[in-house]
Order: structure tokens, then C-alpha cells, then sequence
């Protein structure tokens, strides 16, 4: 399916994408670089299946398109939507990244969440929110960790 001109439809090329056989990785590495050619109900689609794909640990790859303030609101709307199903470690410095654009339409949002996480509203103090926030995923961190401590086996006579 080509246009008049010979361009791949966006459908086409999203499908060619993830009809290939690479792994889930290399696969949304490929969507995000084709994210930028794509026309926004392209990008849209193409978001869907980022998020999808992107692993927490490599959530850093999504982080220039959350932030980018050019893309569809729509666009933004599912990788803020995905970013919110993602582990605190991931969601929070990205939320983060999100409130400090003043332009950002998620910019509020992002505000509003973090003063729920951290219990404390900081304004525009950034440096105060981030050691809030470092703060707090140190403290969910070392009570993960406390969890992850099988109880002591009793001893036999006990």
C-alpha cells in the first residue's frame, strides 16, 4: 500500500515493524525512529505499541517524546497514560521531567501527582522535589527490600 507518491502509508510501515522478527527491544527502538515521519494518528498508534514494549529499565528511550511539547496532546496522552502504570522508580523522575515544562499539557497533572507520591507541594523548587522524591523511592526501596527477606526458618524443637 503506497500513497500517489510512493510513500508507505503509516499503517504499513508500523506493521512492517512489528511483523519483524527482532526482539521486543530492537523493535520499539525501530518505532521510535520512525516515530518523528509519521503523521500524528501514525504517532498515535505507534505510542500505543511503545509503551507496550518498552521495558521500565529502558524507559529512558520514551523519556524525548513524553517531554517533547510538538506532539499531538493525543500523542502525549498514552505514553502519560502508560507512564502511570509504570513502577515508581520509572513514573516519578519522569513526572518530574514532565512538571518542569511549562508548556508541557500534562504539566499539572504531573504537579498534582507528585504532591500525592511525596505528600508536600514544592512549587517551582525543583532541586526540593527531586531530593523529595529521591527521598522517597530510597525509603520504597529499602522497604521492598525488607520484604524481599524470607523469614528466619524455625529451628527444629521449636
Amino acid at each position: 500500500k503506497q500513497t500517489a507518491g510512493g510513500q508507505v502509508f503509516p499503517q504499513q510501515k508500523i506493521d512492517e515493524i512489528l511483523r519483524n522478527p527482532a526482539d521486543e527491544n530492537v523493535t520499539a527502538q525501530m518505532l521510535i525512529n520512525v516515530f518523528p515521519t509519521l503523521p500524528p494518528d501514525g504517532q498515535e498508534e505507534a505510542a500505543q505499541h511503545i509503551s507496550n514494549l518498552v521495558l521500565d529499565e529502558n524507559y529512558q528511550r520514551v523519556m524525548p517524546l513524553l517531554k517533547n511539547t510538538n506532539l499531538p496532546e493525543e500523542v502525549l496522552d498514552v505514553f502519560v497514560t502508560d507512564l502511570m502504570n509504570r513502577e515508581d522508580s520509572v513514573k516519578l523522575p519522569a513526572l518530574l521531567e514532565v512538571a518542569k515544562l511549562p508548556t508541557h499539557p500534562h504539566r499539572e497533572e504531573a504537579i498534582t501527582d507528585l504532591e500525592i507520591f511525596l505528600d508536600e507541594d514544592y512549587g517551582n523548587d525543583w532541586t526540593k522535589w527531586e531530593t523529595a522524591m529521591k527521598k522517597y523511592l530510597a525509603e520504597q526501596a529499602a522497604e521492598d527490600a525488607d520484604t524481599l527477606v524470607p523469614p528466619p526458618l524455625p529451628r527444629p524443637g521449636q
